[in-house]
């Protein structure tokens, strides 16, 4: 009962027993980045006055959004669109889920203790994308970017600039240059009307200004809202700065690749703090960046064994200190970085929380009452 196919039935997110439905659906998938770009498109749109339930994969469930505002809205006006966050598994269960919109933001190698491989988990992605009418992809990832040949219609969007992308075999349909977020017409707005840290979230911005602009929002209303834009708890979240040091919270950083990109995304140097119950994956480009960025790393939970022996054979310079939970590893984070000069404490797990928590929202909900209590 969740939804129906878009292509037996235009316009219409789910066919009940009358024809009771007439919202559009913006589906965004990936492994990292989707919650972000997800709160992103559903701001810009409701800021550009548009009527856009979030819901998906970040807490609301789409077919309750449905039950609610389409089946029992009693004659009123359905929502102009439906912003939905989909995990693999969401995606899996829904094959027929056809959006008007959909966004891929990266493909990075996660939940194959599900999947079984990396072609299979693709593929789950790539299904939702393949029935898109429109399909916003990101010109940056490097999975995405090597198959690009394979997609007949897409629009590309890349913050590497728009060479780089006609380099690679891709005619960008937006990009940043100089600062500014272009498309083929011309400059569009300042890409610092978002701030937050890091490349990545440049990414983010050209996606969500993709959806935004096919969504039917100019682009001046675009930039007033992303200038509005508070950013997503729990990734690269800025808690607070004691004794002149900033701490960040990156819970969702449930894998080595979404870590990495934090890493990436601060100056250093830095005190990390990873830990959890650990998942597979290629750990290497994270400590490559942990050696650049981190004096120090405080490992904790059920990992925390596992990590001590990765870093060591990654030949991790810096100091590493191995604790049970992050009740022991905030103030340690607090002393190292004070003694050692660090501008920033940085919590990005690299791990799923299941060993101590329900979830990562708990985790870093735990981190944040620990640092506020400093």
């Amino acid at each position: 009962f969740f939804f129906s196919s878009r292509r037996r039935h235009t316009r219409s997110l789910c066919d009940w027993s009358s024809d009771v439905c007439s919202s559009d659906l913006i589906g965004i998938t990936g492994t990292n980045g989707k919650t972000t770009v997800t709160h992103l498109v559903h701001h810009l749109l409701v800021r550009g006055g548009q009527d856009a339930p979030l819901c998906g994969n970040v807490g609301t469930s789409a077919a309750d959004v449905v039950r609610e505002r389409i089946v029992r809205a009693d004659g009123a006006s359905p929502p102009d669109w439906l912003v939905v966050e989909l995990s693999s598994y969401q995606i899996e269960a829904a094959a027929e889920l056809a959006p008007a919109i959909g966004i891929w933001t990266t493909l990075t190698p996660d939940h194959l203790e599900r999947h079984g491989t990396l072609d299979a988990y693709r593929a789950i992605k790539r299904g939702l994308l393949q029935q898109s009418d429109l399909r916003i992809l990101n010109a940056d990832d490097p999975d995405l970017r090597s198959r690009a040949a394979s997609w007949d219609q897409a629009r590309w969007v890349t913050a590497g600039g728009r060479q780089a992308a006609l380099d690679a075999g891709i005619d960008p349909h937006l990009w940043i240059e100089a600062g500014e977020l272009w498309s083929a017409d011309g400059p569009l707005f300042p890409a610092a009307a978002l701030a937050m840290p890091g490349a990545h979230n440049l990414q983010n911005l050209v996606m969500a200004t993709a959806a935004a602009l096919a969504a039917g929002l100019a682009p001046a209303a675009i930039e007033a809202a992303c200038r509005s834009f508070p950013g997503v708890p729990h990734r690269l979240e800025r808690i607070r700065t004691h004794r002149g040091i900033t701490w960040f919270n990156d819970s969702k950083a449930t894998n080595y690749d979404a870590a990495e990109v934090a890493l990436r995304a601060l100056e250093g140097p830095l005190v990390v703090l990873a830990g959890g119950q650990s998942k597979r994956g290629d750990a290497s480009g994270w400590i490559r960046e942990l050696r650049r960025q981190a004096t120090s790393v405080i490992v904790y939970g059920a990992a925390r064994d596992e990590f001590s022996a990765l870093l060591a054979e990654g030949g991790f310079g810096g100091r590493v200190d191995s604790v049970a939970g992050l009740a022991e590893a905030v103030p340690l984070a607090s002393s190292l970085a004070v003694a050692g000069g660090c501008p920033a404490v940085l919590l990005s797990p690299a791990c799923a929380s299941f060993d101590q928590y329900s979830d990562f929202e708990a985790r870093g909900e735990h981190f944040r009452r620990l640092v506020l209590a400093l």
